[in-house]
């Protein structure tokens, strides 16, 4: 009789479990998020007297503790109310709303309600650690743990944050950074992960120097960089490259295992756990890495005549005059694949009749059939105090790529200046060059 009501027991057991299971797997709609979740709005003081709007979505779960999750942004969080605006629409927040995370959203200074004027960095870290220590007073059955995201115009909150150094502040990703920012890369002691684009026009430098200006620093750094559009990781009809399946891929695969991870104790803290974990153009494949940028073997590209990219440098004089044409080198076919890592530079020794001058630089990809081409970068620079009669050196360093030119492909560069009488030359003693880090 022990056995059959134990076997009984066991089959409740796993009754329970399976239906758990499937109510996890429900879609989450607007009658789901009311039974789960509660709304609750808040002015809250900082140090200085200023309050700050802030929107706490809590799990209704009062048995357990919960991580809180805070987005510090400059988007205003309307509607404000009962209203429960798109959170619970958000497919880049679902996970974290099964996993019964705290949810919060916090108008910086000068957005929406909150007063007083728009926040520095050195404001925005003291208004970060105020919030936290709020937080945890006031968040019903939180965990003491708080990550910390932020996307686009909102990622440099996210990172200004870091620098905080609250204990509670266990995780922080700052996502296609579009402004500079050297205040967090000082003092950030949390673990990091910086997310970016192959092909950002929005973010271009800033997110490889804000990653790189951490990262010196020590700690858990991390670096994920994708071919998706802007934003497109967690916002998947906005990608040009495809699809709905890189955003989820990137949702339980990269994002929600790392905050889980330092939030919660997961075991697993997603696909960057080796340090970066980047897309490869070219080879069109994922790597995985344990940093970025760091002993790179460089590989120059010469510039010779009659338009060859060569890796032995000229011997002779050269010179390329360069009026309203744009100068082409490509390389022979080659015979080896080249993974580009980091940013490539162009040296290039120039006179010009005029004392400023704009030098533009293209870098392609052109495949085994001659008649595909895939660019891969290009860049300006503004040169001032050229003379017409003795070349000066011109460094021009572009924006890091993370590119493969297969074996069978051929690399094209191509060189363009504003209109005059300008002459790069080329040899020993000025070595125009492409290097590129390998």
């Amino acid at each position: 009789m022990k056995q059959i009501i134990s076997l009984l027991l066991a089959l409740v057991c796993c009754t329970m479990v399976w239906a758990q299971d499937e109510a996890e797997r429900k879609e989450i709609n607007a009658l789901w998020f009311r039974a789960h979740y509660s709304k609750s709005e808040y002015m809250v003081a900082m140090r200085d007297g200023t309050k700050l709007y802030t929107a706490l979505y809590t799990p209704k779960n009062r048995k357990a503790l919960h991580p809180m999750l805070v987005n510090f942004t400059q988007r205003a969080c309307e509607p404000y109310g009962k209203k429960v605006s798109s959170v619970w629409r958000n497919a880049s927040l679902e996970e974290y709303l099964r996993a019964e995370y705290i949810l919060v959203f916090q108008e910086v200074r000068g957005t929406g309600r909150s007063v007083a004027s728009a926040a520095n960095g050195e404001q925005q870290a003291r208004d970060a650690y105020d919030t936290f220590a709020w937080l945890l007073r006031k968040a019903k059955k939180n965990n003491g743990n708080i990550g910390v995201w932020g996307v686009a115009e909102d990622a440099r909150w996210a990172l200004e944050s870091a620098a905080c150094a609250h204990p509670a502040l266990k995780a922080v990703s700052p996502q296609g950074i579009v402004t500079e920012d050297e205040l967090a890369a000082k003092r950030v002691t949390a673990p990091m992960l910086f997310v970016g684009v192959a092909f950002d026009a929005e973010s271009g430098k800033t997110m490889w120097n804000a990653y790189k200006q951490t990262a010196a620093l020590g700690g858990d750094c991390r670096l994920v960089v994708g071919r998706w559009a802007h934003k497109a990781w967690r916002e998947a009809e906005n990608s040009e490259f495809g699809v709905e399946a890189a955003a989820e891929f990137y949702r339980m695969e990269v994002e929600f295992p790392f905050f889980d991870h330092f939030l919660r104790g997961a075991e697993f803290s997603g696909a960057s756990a080796a340090g970066a974990f980047i897309f490869f153009t070219g080879e069109d494949c994922w790597r995985e890495l344990d940093g970025w940028g760091a002993n790179n073997q460089p590989l120059a590209l010469y510039l010779h005549d009659d338009g060859v990219l060569n890796e032995e440098a000229s011997q002779e004089s050269m010179e390329f005059t360069e009026n309203d044409d744009m100068l082409t080198f490509t390389s022979a076919v080659l015979e080896r694949d080249i993974s580009v890592m980091g940013a490539m530079e162009a040296v290039l020794y120039a006179t010009a009749a005029q004392s400023k001058v704009d030098f533009t630089v293209k870098i392609t990809d052109i495949a085994d059939n001659g008649e595909s081409e895939m660019l891969v970068r290009f860049d300006t620079i503004s040169c001032e105090g050229l003379t017409a009669d003795k070349p000066a050196k011109i460094t021009l360093k572009m924006t890091d790529v993370a590119h493969t030119f297969l074996a069978g492909h051929r690399i094209k560069v191509q060189i363009q200046s504003t209109p005059g009488n300008i002459a790069i030359y080329h040899d020993k003693e000025h070595p125009s060059c492409i290097v590129m880090p390998l």
